[in-house]
């Protein structure tokens, strides 16, 4: 039974994948169907009590989970933003905390601008050197985010 779902999930989400990459006239076509399966895998009922418990939560969670289906540009998971997190958690942990509320404003600005560059493929180094000089020669971070 925990197989059947674990498949009945990852199959269900390479069918939102497949619908992201279709014409818009086949999406149409096929976004009840994808609602039906939705409602066929989430309201399902196991031997396993946490399984149900995150089948119902994922069943209340319908509308934003399939708001996809309305704007196929939504991503399916936000893996890269609990990455992110995750990078500011682990130099936390590493550097047991600030000593100050400005301390911590400023350490996750400063890891903000460096993971924006890293995600922008600009040297963080070179950029914040070109802000402290005052060069700015470099184009802004805002403005080379599309």
């Amino acid at each position: 039974m925990l197989r059947n779902v674990m498949e009945d999930y990852w199959e269900f989400y390479e069918m939102l994948l497949a619908y992201k990459k279709v014409a818009k006239e086949k999406q149409e076509a096929t976004k009840e169907g994808i609602k039906q399966e939705f409602k066929r895998i989430f309201t399902q009922k196991t031997e396993y009590f946490q399984l149900n418990v995150c089948l119902e939560r994922t069943l209340n969670n319908k509308d934003k989970l399939l708001a996809v289906l309305e704007n196929p540009a939504f991503p399916l998971h936000n893996n890269s933003a609990e990455l992110e997190a995750r990078r500011i958690v682990r130099k936390r942990d590493i550097s047991l905390h600030t000593w100050s509320f400005k301390g911590t404003i400023v350490r996750d600005a400063f890891m903000s601008v460096i993971q924006t560059c890293i995600k922008l493929e600009v040297s963080p180094f070179n950029y914040i050197m070109d802000r402290i000089k005052g060069d700015n020669v470099m184009p802004s971070l805002c403005t080379l985010i599309h």
